[in-house]
This record gives structure tokens, sequence and C-alpha cells, in this order.
């Protein structure tokens, strides 16, 4: 089973996650907050604008319980707050608090670091030819989902 290529490339991601780069242990979060962090930040900050709890949850491709724990646990580290709507009053706002700037920086900083350092040990063209290989095999998978909904 393990010579197939496609068991081969299951096991290399889980590998990938297992190894993911490490957040610091200061900011308490895991990798799904820090995504969720980011994602605001690049909605809110980086180019302002909105973000609802609907965004997220496509964006993390979460369930809706997952997203609301996630959000309750980034809450309760003050990390993130929620408003309701101006226009829409029905719409939760999630905003991005100076606290969960912070953290997001120190966990970009690290996050830079060990890819600076895993594109050192793997050189320069190993990692240039990674990377198109999987941003090709994003695309592949985000277009199998979307047609997957299709269904």
């Amino acid at each position: 089973m393990d010579d197939i290529p496609g068991a081969k490339l299951w096991n290399a991601i889980m590998q990938i996650r297992k190894y993911s780069p490490p957040l610091p242990e200061e900011t308490g979060l895991h990798m799904g907050e820090f995504f969720a962090l980011h994602f605001l930040y690049e909605k809110t900050v980086a180019k302002p604008g909105e973000v609802c709890v609907s965004d997220l949850h496509s964006k993390l491709m979460m369930s809706k319980p997952g997203v609301s724990q996630l959000l309750n646990s980034l809450e309760k580290k003050g990390y993130l707050s929620r408003d309701i709507h101006a226009g829409d009053r029905r719409k939760i706002q999630l905003l991005l608090t100076p606290q969960g700037l912070q953290a997001l920086e120190q966990c970009q900083r690290a996050n830079e670091h060990f890819v600076q350092e895993i594109t050192l040990r793997f050189g320069e063209q190993n990692t240039e030819q990674l990377a198109l290989l999987l941003t090709q095999l994003a695309q592949l998978m985000q277009a199998y989902h979307r047609e997957q909904k299709d269904i």
C-alpha cells in the first residue's frame, strides 16, 4: 500500500502536518487559531473590510460548531472581539484586538524564521520546485472540493 503514489503523497502530507512550524508558547495559539487571526488581519487590517463568522467558516473549511469553539477560545484569550454588524443586526462582525495583532506578529516572526531555516536546509531550487508542485496540488484539491459541492 505504501508504494502507491497516492499513499506516498498522503504520508508526506501527514508528516508535514506533524512537523508544522512551532508557534510561540506564550501566545497560547494553536495552528487553527493562527490561521483565523491571519485571515482576520488580511481582511480587516491589511485591506480594511468586514469579516463575519460565515466568512471564517468558509475560509477555514471548518464546521460551524468548530468555528464557534475557535472564536470562543480567541475571544477568551483577548485576541478578537465580536460586535453586532451595523448594517445587518443578524450578523456578528469579528475584530482583531491589539493583543491579537501582537500575538499574530509574534507567530509570523517565528514562522518566517522557520521557513527561512527550512529553505536554507532544503535548497533554493528544491524549495522553488516544491512550492510550484504544492501550488498545483492545492489548485487541484480546491477544484475537486468545488466539484463535490456541485454534485
